[in-house]
């Protein structure tokens, strides 16, 4: 115990009252070594929560455990029989030395056994296997949970490991350690020569602390995609547009916007690592399974107006919730019912489910669902992997239904059924037959004249469908070329030329005909016609099974809760069809012996909406797992005013890394006010102070005799204000050689010029400087104008754009400054001061024996420590 630690005790007794013993108690606690010990266990401790597995920590107790059993084995079986030996020997009158051998060799040999029993015996029974989860593990369920997941990731916290370190909890343990140091440091330690190198340790350390909080404070980390300028004429690179902010690469935001212009909303406490809310947010038809585990979110998003933007924010009379989040999933679309959706029964169509059951299903498993609408053509019709094909239409008309159900021979795999309006057969109905055909088929349809050959049967169109209202849909198809019957006496003599008529399975309304003449226009496009009426022919594709139904054309949507009769046909893979009529919701209709149909759900007014799904974690990219990079939020909008007409719209908005390149991940929302929000999840964006940069020219060096990059160089133009003109300079950026960039102070308009020169002093010591360095670049457009290049189309190799890590460094200098003084003042410590300490004890000593060696006064006192 210091003196100065005693005076400090006793100060404390004279000046504080009784009354003030919270300050002592104060003073006291923050003047101790163990309270200073404890709170740099709980720093180191923090740190190991960052970055250590939930699931490892909670290994360690029954790791401690294990070594219990091991102790306490060696100790029953090893040390307590040694303790034995060496008692009946002294017992025995043996010496010392035969005693001590005697029990070391006991333990020694004891201890080996005992750790063999244990290895062999104890060990194996205790030991945990993970693949027949025998043995003894404690918190099991948790260690297997949390395997791979630090504190940090949990639901509670979803923090950045930036983000862990910049919390509350580490800025309060530093500054109760900074304060137990200059307390301890105050009140313990003597301002002398020979304690500078400890004080000056202390310092340092305080520094470090204070300049740990500032930099945790104010650091910002973020990157910038600076694109490439247009090439001139030479092909050299131009300057590409100045960007004067960079992306957060921690917090993120609503974009928004009702035109040009986007607003940035940041948003706070959105999670990272887990899933929220995914089953409520999707709206009817919802996975149970999507794995968010009950958690729920709803987070307000600041309005445009608390940001300062007015009553012209693009969120004016809006109220914006993000109530969903997906970790890592892709978007899906998904048919809901529209009234769930805010959406007019108008804007939306009526829809169909069909459940598909199989017997070897799961238990209680959800069956795959089809959702068809009849009302659409790509919505009708569905194929499943080439096995089978179903289509669900309403109100199907007699001559389909009639085509449909057409009996073949046994085996047929395509069909041609041929109707001619103007010949009657011997019953006197007009004509009709049906041919089984297959490519190359030639049909001469006897007492009519006509003529047919099979062109072509394929199971896709030679071309994309165009026809209004059928684009993007799938239909198998049959060309054939028909030859009329000679013209009559007096009629046009075109009326008997051939041509060919493209028969689309699924859609017969759309056939067409197509003439050898061609288009007066040219490029020598066939001229095409619609079906000429005197000859109907309809082609049937049996190659696959099909199943058609058909709801009832006699009940509307003037009913909304009708649940119309619906008729069915199941036609196997070249057999014969079977009927079904008056099939009902919940109906089922067999199509295999293990397989069937189920008619689902039949809503009035169906939407589609996006909905996530989540991905495996076996699927998962590490890289991109806790940076939202294949993350989305589900933002619910409503009006602000509760006295408004109330409506609800729900979307799930994919992440943009980089918002003004990535349009297309926006979404759009029609309100009800006539207005088009465009919604936008990305990043916070941060504008550099009084500094842009623009990417002037890009360079790629590979290793030699290879492809494979070695560094890669960016030449920036960094516009900077300094002293009230813009300069511009030209630096470059690689792998290695980071761009660091100060930035010059300026005080602000109006600023006293006192406080203009405290800033720009404190500007030298605390400087705002940022760091840009290559993250990224263009491979795959550097690849391919290199090609170009060494084909001669490219006078040189070119990015479209590079990709710059940026980051300040707030309090580096400080945090230096601390490591500079706790370097100095750790070898006057360990070095100086105990040389000045000796030099003093020799000084001392000499002083002694200077003082003795003076003759004294006979009778006078012996000097003080002149005896030995």
């Amino acid at each position: 115990m210091s003196q100065k630690w005693i005076r400090s005790k006793q100060w404390d007794g004279r000046n504080i009252p009784p009354a003030l013993w919270p300050v002592k108690l104060f003073l006291r606690a923050f003047s101790s070594i163990p309270l200073a010990i404890s709170l740099l266990l709980c720093i180191a401790l923090y740190g190991t929560l960052a970055s250590i597995p939930i699931g490892l920590i909670a290994l360690a107790p029954t790791y401690v455990l294990y070594g219990l059993s091991l102790v306490a084995m060696i100790g029953v079986l090893a040390l307590l029989p040694a303790c034995i030996v060496t008692v009946l020997l002294r017992r025995a009158g043996a010496g010392a030395p035969s005693r001590f051998l005697a029990g070391f060799a006991s333990v020694v040999i004891l201890a080996l056994g005992a750790i063999w029993l244990w290895a062999h015996f104890l060990w194996p029974a205790m030991h945990y296997n993970p693949v027949t989860h025998s043995g003894f593990r404690l918190f099991g369920p948790s260690v297997d949970s949390t395997r791979a997941i630090t504190v940090r990731r949990l639901p509670a916290l979803e923090m950045s490991e930036l983000e862990f370190y910049a919390w509350w909890p580490l800025k309060i343990i530093l500054l109760a350690f900074i304060v137990n140091m200059i307390t301890a440091t105050v009140r313990r330690i003597e301002f002398t020569w020979h304690n500078l190198g400890v004080l000056t340790v202390h310092t340092g350390i305080i520094t470090i602390a204070l300049g740990s909080i500032y930099y945790s404070s104010l650091k910002e980390e973020g990157d910038m995609l600076l694109l490439a300028g247009t090439p001139d004429a030479q092909g050299r690179p131009t300057p590409g547009q100045v960007e004067t902010g960079f992306f957060d690469n921690t917090r993120v935001a609503l974009w928004l916007s009702t035109g040009a212009q986007w607003e940035m909303h940041p948003l706070h406490a959105v999670p990272r690592y887990n899933d929220y809310n995914l089953v409520s947010a999707l709206g009817p038809g919802g996975d149970a399974d999507d794995g968010d585990d009950g958690r729920t979110l709803d987070l307000a998003v600041v309005t445009g107006k608390e940001l300062g933007a007015g009553d012209h924010a693009a969120d004016a009379g809006l109220r914006l919730r993000i109530i969903g989040y997906g970790s890592y999933v892709n978007l899906k679309e998904r048919w809901v019912k529209s009234d769930e959706q805010g959406v007019p029964a108008a804007d939306s169509t009526p829809l169909r489910n069909v459940d598909f059951l199989r017997a070897e299903a799961t238990p209680g498993a959800r069956p795959p669902s089809i959702a068809f609408r009849p009302m659409h053509p790509s919505g009708r019709t569905v194929e499943m992997g080439g096995l089978l094909g179903i289509e669900y239409a309403r109100g199907t008309s007699p001559a389909r239904w009639r085509d449909l159900t057409e009996n073949l021979p046994p085996g047929t795999q395509h069909a041609l059924v041929v109707e001619i309006p103007g010949i009657k057969d011997d019953q006197g109905q007009p004509f009709r037959a049906a041919y089984p055909v297959q490519s190359g088929t030639k049909l001469q349809i006897q007492g009519t004249g006509y003529a047919i050959e099979v062109k072509e049967l394929s199971p896709e169109p030679p071309f994309p469908i165009i026809t209004p209202g059928y684009e993007n849909t799938r239909s198998s198809i049959a060309i054939v070329r028909v030859t009329p019957p000679a013209p009559a006496p007096g009629a046009a003599a075109d009326s008997a030329a051939p041509f060919d008529r493209w028969l689309y399975y699924r859609f017969p309304e759309i056939t067409q005909d197509m003439l050898d003449a061609v288009n007066q226009h040219g490029g020598g496009v066939p001229r095409r016609r619609p079906a000429d009426p005197a000859i109907r022919i309809t082609y049937l594709d049996c190659s696959i099974s099909q199943v058609y139904f058909d709801e009832v054309a006699s009940i509307t949507d003037a009913a909304p809760a009708a649940d119309p009769s619906v008729r069915a046909i199941f036609r196997p893979a070249g057999g014969a069809p079977r009927i079904v009529e008056s099939l009902r919701t919940g109906s089922t209709f067999q199509i295999a012996p293990q397989a069937s149909l189920r008619l689902g759900e039949r809503w009035f007014s169906a939407v589609q909406i996006e909905v996530p799904v989540s991905i495996p974690e076996s699927q998962r990219d590490k890289a991109s797992i806790g940076n939202h990079q294949h993350a989305a939020i589900a933002v619910q909008i409503t009006p602000s005013d509760p006295t408004a007409p109330q409506w609800k719209k729900v979307l799930w908005l994919p992440f943009a890394q980089y918002l003004h390149i990535a349009a297309d991940l926006a979404r759009t929302v029609d309100l009800p006010d006539g207005r088009r929000l465009f919604l936008a999840f990305g990043r916070v964006r941060r504008t550099l102070p009084d500094l842009g940069l623009q990417l002037v020219d890009f360079q790629m060096f590979p290793y030699p005799g290879s492809d494979t990059p070695r560094d890669y160089k960016s030449d920036l133009l960094v516009l900077r204000a300094d002293q009230d003109q813009m300069k511009q300079e030209i630096h470059p950026t690689s792998l290695n050689e980071p761009l660091l960039v100060r930035v010059p102070f300026r005080p602000r308009e109006g600023t006293p010029r006192i406080a203009g020169f405290v800033g720009r002093l404190v500007s030298y010591v605390v400087p705002v400087q940022y760091k840009f360095s290559q993250a990224g670049w263009d491979a795959e457009g550097w690849r391919e104008s290199s090609a170009a290049s060494e084909r001669g189309d490219l006078a040189a190799p070119r990015a479209r754009f590079t990709i710059l890590g940026v980051g300040n460094n707030p309090g580096i200098y400080i945090i230096a400054t601390g490591a500079v003084m706790m370097s100095l003042g750790i070898p006057w410590a360990f070095y100086i001061k105990p040389l000045l300490v000796q030099r003093q004890k020799k000084r001392i000593q000499a002083g002694l024996a200077a003082q003795n060696a003076r003759p004294r006064p006979v009778g006078s006192p012996e000097p003080v420590g002149a005896q030995a």
